[in-house]
């Protein structure tokens, strides 16, 4: 005999399934309708057009889009957000701006995303993502690819020509393309992958060990130096962050994700681009404090900030976004039928 609770778990495990199945296929179809219809266009618009500005601002448009998809999984999983630390200037979203991360799990990528989709101005269209390899040819690798985002292969025995290879991107693609924000994970990693390293490494190098986030690398940042405006951390609610095995299934209660900012504008705050290890010695100062503020946030529930800012979610936009996406999926399936 099926006790009532064997069957409220059954349901769950097939509501997290059926939820799953729906948004691979979700990615499955979005993405790759979205790849092709860009791969299409482009030579329509930037050889026999020659409006290769335009197509851009068409890109950015749908590149907003398909990332509103990720929003909405993480809203619905019932996961909120909400803001701490500085406000981002206006300027900050159409000038040159270097965005620096901490990487606490999987759900990472998905919490800027709900941040970014429900922001006024959205600077998604023209951001610039630095990603490993391994997410090149992924359904949203693809996505990428067409965006013309940066994929940099780690290791000690490639680090060389990676960031030759780095600042040739930046140099090609970033300053002549319509991007301003690049978005980087100077961790290299995971935390639960990266922290009993960081700790040897703190010990090598004489540095305070940390629990909350792990030493940066600073070579793709000194690369990037030049555009170097804002810094933004992610702080996760508690010690065991969610995922995005969380999010895609919704098997986790309803949660807040918190997001502390700082800012910092380099003429004015004396950020030092001409030394590496100068830049360094900063960063490590700024993952610092991070490690600081996470472990009083841990003890206490609160930042050391007096910002506390809920994010709204913009249903309108979501919904543009899947109705976009319909509009893919049909043009691929007549010009199949054709």
């Amino acid at each position: 005999m099926t006790s009532a609770s064997d069957s409220t778990t059954l349901s769950r495990r097939i509501g997290w399934g059926l939820r799953g199945a729906l948004i691979t296929a979700d990615v499955l179809l979005s993405t790759a309708c979205h790849s092709l219809f860009l791969l299409l266009l482009k030579p329509l618009m930037c050889r026999l057009l020659g409006r290769e500005d335009l197509y851009w601002r068409i890109e950015g448009f749908l590149f907003e889009r398909i990332f509103g998809h990720v929003a909405t999984w993480t809203h619905t999983a019932g996961y909120r957000l909400c803001l701490h630390g500085d406000a981002i200037p206006s300027q900050a979203y159409s000038s040159r701006t270097l965005v620096i991360c901490n990487h606490v799990s999987t759900a990472d990528v998905p919490t800027l995303f709900y941040l970014w989709v429900n922001s006024h101005p959205c600077p998604i269209p023209n951001l610039w993502w630095v990603m490993d390899m391994l997410f090149k040819w992924t359904p949203f690798g693809w996505v990428s690819q067409v965006h013309r985002d940066h994929f940099i292969l780690q290791g000690k025995e490639t680090r060389q020509g990676t960031l030759a290879e780095f600042s040739r991107s930046v140099a090609r693609t970033y300053l002549q393309l319509p991007r301003n924000w690049c978005v980087i994970f100077p961790e290299g990693g995971f935390h639960y992958k990266r922290i009993a390293a960081s700790n040897r490494f703190a010990e090598k190098h004489g540095l305070p060990p940390m629990d909350h986030v792990t030493y940066p690398r600073v070579g793709a940042i000194y690369a990037f130096a030049e555009a170097l405006r804002t810094a933004v951390p992610r702080m996760g609610q508690d010690n065991k962050p969610h995922g995005l095995d969380d999010i895609v299934l919704g098997w986790s209660k309803s949660s807040t994700v918190h997001v502390n900012q700082r800012v910092f504008n380099v003429s004015k705050d004396a950020v030092p681009l001409e030394s590496s290890d100068e830049l360094l010695t900063w960063l490590y100062s700024r993952w610092q404090e991070k490690n600081s503020q996470l472990d009083e946030f841990y003890r206490t529930g609160e930042f050391p900030t007096t910002r506390h800012c809920p994010v709204e979610f913009h249903w309108p936009n979501i919904i543009l976004g899947y109705l976009v996406s319909a509009g893919y999926i049909y043009l691929m399936y007549r010009l199949v039928l054709l």
